[in-house]
C-alpha cells in the first residue's frame, strides 16, 4: 500500500501541477481543452486513489512496528536433538534470534 500510494499520488500530483502548461502556446489551441481536462481528471483520480492507500499504509506499517518492539525475543530454542557420534551420542540443540 506505501509503494502503489506513493506512486499514484506522486504522478496524480505531478499530473495536477502541469495540468497549466496545457493553455500555453506549446500546445495547439484546438486540443488544449482536451488536455486540460484529461490532465485535471487522470490527476484528480490518481491523487484521490493515491493519498487513501498512503494513508492506510503508513497505518499499517506503525501498527506492525509496534507489533514487532513489543514481541521481541532475544533466542528461541527450537529443536533439541540426539546425534550419533564416534564415541557414543551427543545432545544437540539450535535456537534462532
Amino acid at each position: 500500500m506505501l509503494v502503489a500510494g506513493s506512486i499514484m499520488t506522486g504522478v496524480g500530483a505531478v499530473n495536477l501541477l502541469t495540468s497549466p502548461l496545457c493553455k500555453t502556446s506549446l500546445i495547439p489551441r484546438d486540443t488544449q481543452d482536451v488536455c486540460l481536462g484529461s490532465s485535471l481528471a487522470i490527476g484528480g483520480v490518481l491523487a484521490a486513489v493515491g493519498v487513501p492507500l498512503l494513508l492506510v499504509g503508513v497505518s499499517r506499517h506503525n501498527t506492525y512496528v509496534d507489533w514487532k518492539r513489543q514481541h521481541r525475543t532475544l533466542a528461541v530454542l527450537t529443536d533439541v536433538g540426539v546425534a550419533p557420534t564416534q564415541g557414543g551420542a551427543a545432545l544437540t540443540w539450535s535456537g534462532s534470534f
